[in-house]
């Protein structure tokens, strides 16, 4: 683990260098993979020739460089325990020809990648049109050349007046619908339920939901990602896990014009990352699932070992994931199962950490004294995997759920364009209902966003700002999230209220502007130490109180 000074020292050096010959325009010291027999636009599949270039120009210390045009690629590049390496692409497209991951970066330091672009040779999601409804099935039309045959995990249905998903979204992946070869341009879905659609209804077409991601980023340090843009991936756009110190400016995960969807899941999606994540000037349009999610992972106890040693698993049951990782220094934390956002039952410093097989468990010493009492299924919660965050000057564009989901601390979003979610444009939880994504908030910062004709779809929440937790059957309680200021938002035209609090403590919602609906347009529950001030709606009505809240 690196110290904090030495850590921050990396981050900014390794950003300024890269920010420094990216805007001379030249690079003092860099190898084409043009000379390695790479060329673009050639039809030819380039994989072994990038994978040589990387290993040279590691080698020689210099920066991978990309002319402009199309490389193919038929297998995933994996970039391994590298050091200070850049890859930079002028205005580069890599099409990959396999539904894989197209880029796979492990254990690397200090590395930056910079002006490429990443699509798929299959469509991940294709738009059709329902021509006729029968008893076996329905006609549909494609509207673009692209077709599909075989399984169907999901379907979603889409305005194409408004350029939005609406009410139903199916998920199909237990039971998969399937389409038939096509029948003079025309093709048959199947295994729907019946009612589900009417004759000229637009569909968003899904044959594959959680696929690989396009960009993969596995215990990194010092990231740095400039210009980069995914027009489709099969599952999310880039995956970072347990990675360290990120800085994203000008990334687009946008969509080819003739397809429904960016990413099929996530566009970023953060799990047990550290140190900083910084997202600035970016855009994230139609994505299947939520454009930022950045959390950590819960787990169960599953044994007392000895007095201050524990085994535990991942939260989830319905997975087969390996445990979350601890590491030496990490502070965790135990709960008690029936109130896994409260007070801990235990908590201590890591010593030391061991995997069990195929890493499903994992064993922890603590440097506190641990009870053979702790109930099984306690839940362990590793606080130390939590970055901070920061997401400025954005726009989120029409996606199937939320813009941001945060599940960790300190963090400011701010100067931010949402329009168009089915979701909450942002929502702050935590999570051992479905997901088990911790962990709980403490000084977050919701300033200056324009929000609008969000949270009235299949990913609707109570506000189109929602701060709550989620646990099933379990009364929520003050203070799980602290230190929350929502101010100077616009909010308008979105479904449910506008701001809806839960579960916090040390609230500040204050010049905010809420749309003209039914009240109440602020709703607070089970919170403390709550101050709403100075809020209008859009006819300039004050609005400073909320209903049912408990202060």
């Amino acid at each position: 683990m690196l110290t904090e000074l030495n850590r921050q020292y990396l981050f900014l050096n390794c950003f300024f260098t890269l920010f420094f010959l990216l805007h001379c325009g030249s690079f003092a010291n860099e190898l084409r993979v043009s000379s390695l027999k790479a060329f673009p636009d050639d039809n030819q599949d380039d994989s072994q020739e990038i994978l040589r270039a990387i290993d040279l120009a590691v080698k020689e210390k210099t920066f991978l460089v990309f002319e402009s045009g199309q490389y193919n690629i038929k297998t995933s590049v994996l970039i391994k325990n590298k050091k200070n390496f850049h890859l930079v692409g002028k205005n580069t497209t890599f099409i990959q020809a396999s539904p894989v991951t197209c880029f796979d970066i492990r254990d690397c330091l200090c590395f930056s990648i910079s002006g490429i672009s990443v699509k798929y040779l299959d469509k991940t999601s294709l738009f059709c049109r329902v021509l006729s409804i029968g008893s076996f099935g329905s006609w549909l039309d494609f509207l673009n050349k692209s077709r599909i045959t075989g399984t169907l995990q999901g379907l979603m249905f889409y305005d194409s007046s408004a350029f939005r998903f609406k009410n139903p979204d199916l998920y199909l992946k237990k039971t998969p619908a399937s389409i038939s070869e096509p029948e003079s341009e025309i093709s048959r879905i199947s295994n729907i339920p019946k009612n589900t659609f009417a004759v000229g209804d637009i569909l968003a077409l899904r044959p594959i939901i959680s696929g690989p991601p396009a960009f993969r980023f596995t215990s990194c340090k010092s990231l740095s990602i400039r210009s980069m843009q995914i027009f489709q991936s099969p599952g999310m756009g880039s995956l970072f896990d347990s990675c360290e110190d990120i800085s994203l400016n000008h990334v687009r995960v946008t969509p080819d014009s003739d397809l429904p969807l960016s990413s099929n899941m996530d566009a970023l999606h953060f799990v047990r990352c550290r140190g900083k994540i910084e997202i600035q000037s970016s855009v994230f349009e139609r994505m299947g699932d939520d454009a930022i999610n950045v959390h950590g992972t819960y787990a169960r106890l599953t044994e007392v070992i000895s007095t201050n040693t524990i085994q535990y698993v991942t939260g989830r049951r319905d997975v087969d994931w390996p445990a979350p990782a601890a590491t030496v220094g990490d502070v965790v934390s135990i709960h008690h199962p029936t109130n896994p956002f409260g007070k801990p039952l235990v908590q201590g410093v890591v010593l030391s950490s061991q995997s069990g097989s195929e890493d499903k468990s994992l064993q922890i010493t603590l440097d506190s004294p641990v009870s053979e009492d702790l109930p099984k299924d306690s839940v362990v919660w590793n606080q130390s995997a939590s970055p901070s965050l920061v997401v400025t000057k954005c726009k989120f564009l029409n996606n199937r759920a939320r813009g941001i989901l945060i599940q960790s601390s300190n963090a400011r979003i701010e100067d931010n364009w949402f329009q168009g979610m089915t979701g909450p444009a942002i929502k702050v939880t935590c999570d051992v209902g479905q997901w088990w994504e911790s962990g709980p908030s403490t000084n977050i910062v919701i300033r200056n966003n324009y929000i609008s004709d969000c949270n009235d779809g299949p990913g609707s929440a109570q506000g189109a700002i929602t701060v709550n937790t989620d646990a099933p059957g379990m009364k929520p309680i003050a203070g799980v999230h602290r230190n929350i200021e929502i101010s100077e938002n616009r909010i308008r035209d979105v479904g449910g209220m506008g701001i809806f609090v839960s579960s916090a403590a040390n609230v500040r919602i204050f010049q905010n502007r809420l749309p003209t609906t039914t009240p109440p347009l602020i709703l607070v529950q089970d919170s403390t130490g709550v101050v709403i001030q100075e809020n209008t709606t859009e006819d300039s009505t004050t609005s400073n109180h909320p209903t049912n809240s408990s202060q």
